[in-house]
């Protein structure tokens, strides 16, 4: 029998019960069988014969259509969550992109999110990702990497949570298997901590190949980031990269404008800030801050704050990648463009 996760906010119903099965062949079987078994959950999913708007349906890992028909395997994982958010409704429109609009993001769960990032950003207002993985040292060196109780706190203190993978493996050397299966680990640890599930991923390492792009669109992503290549050419201690152009990057392919290091400096900060403009977006992928394991990719705080201040005094407006639905459809994605690397 198809197996339903239910989120927390549902859990009053089935007396703090994480997981239930119950039989059916469709969406509308299993609700059915839940309502009976626990009554109030149907008012909770549904809205006369449709699943509420709010609602989005995943079933083994994958956003489905939302149908009440839709089939399901016996063995099928179910899962009921709050819509991707962001979007736009039918009453509201795209807001214009202001010149200075920069995203920011910060790979890898270090632990300097934590205790300097955040509580910097907060102070300044400002919006960004935290593209987590359990991979790297995660889950050995909690001195240098984050707790999921403190990624749970960067959450309610109002930062994106976005998914990095559970290995942090090369995208473009995994089966679309095996990435969907980290891509749900993931989402399963932001579950279990009452965290959103990611609606935003970051490519590790900038790996990405055709594979990694389908499973994140079947998946339901709206917005993926990566780094400055092919474009630019790569260094390992960081560079400058393209701006992020809507009307030509693919919303899955979103370029770095800037990925700071030991081999970027204010000057650069700079002109990827000159390049928001003319509809045009700056995204900035930052490490560590410092990255105390992977010296490589390093920020010393004290120049973070000189960036942080400049963003501030230019008058950019900062925000998360998942913020980029305010003022990009990331559906009008035909024709856009998608590259690989490497």
């Amino acid at each position: 029998m198809p197996t339903v996760a239910i989120p927390s906010l549902l859990r009053n119903l089935t007396s703090g019960e994480e997981s239930i099965t119950v039989p059916g062949a469709t969406i509308r079987e299993v609700i059915d069988n839940l309502e009976e078994r626990y009554p109030g959950m149907k008012a909770r999913l549904c809205e006369e014969d449709r699943i509420k708007p709010g609602i989005a349906i995943y079933v083994n890992g994958l956003l489905t259509r939302g149908s009440l028909l839709e089939r399901v395997d016996a063995d099928a994982e179910i899962h009921f969550l709050p819509a991707i958010g962001g979007g736009i409704s039918e009453t509201e429109t795209l807001q214009p992109i202001p010149d200075g609009l920069v995203v920011l993001t910060f790979d890898d769960g270090n632990k300097s999110d934590y205790k300097y990032v955040g509580p910097l950003l907060k102070r300044y207002g400002f919006g960004a990702t935290f593209f987590i993985t359990e991979g790297l040292n995660f889950l050995h060196n909690k001195a240098h990497y984050v707790t999921w109780a403190e990624i749970r706190e960067l959450h309610e203190a109002g930062f994106e949570i976005g998914n990095h993978t559970r290995h942090h493996k090369h995208a473009n050397t995994q089966s679309k298997e095996e990435l969907l299966s980290d891509l749900i680990h993931i989402d399963k640890r932001c579950e279990a901590y009452g965290i959103p599930i990611p609606e935003t991923f970051g490519y590790p390492a900038d790996c990405r190949g055709p594979e990694a792009i389908e499973v994140l669109s079947e998946k339901g992503y709206r917005f993926a980031r990566r780094g400055i290549g092919p474009e630019f050419p790569f260094h390992p201690e960081g560079g400058r990269g393209p701006a992020y152009d809507p009307d030509v990057h693919h919303p899955l392919v979103i370029p770095s404008t800037g990925v700071p290091g030991p081999n970027y400096g204010f000057e650069d900060l700079v002109w990827a800030v000159e390049q928001a403009k003319d509809r045009k977006i700056a995204v900035l992928t930052f490490h560590g801050v410092p990255a105390l394991e992977h010296p490589w990719v390093d920020v010393p705080p004290e120049q973070f704050k000189t960036y942080m201040d400049y963003l501030r005094d230019s008058g950019c407006t900062v925000i998360a990648l998942r913020d980029l639905a305010k003022y990009v459809d990331a559906s009008e994605s035909d024709g856009k463009s998608i590259t690989y690397w490497p």
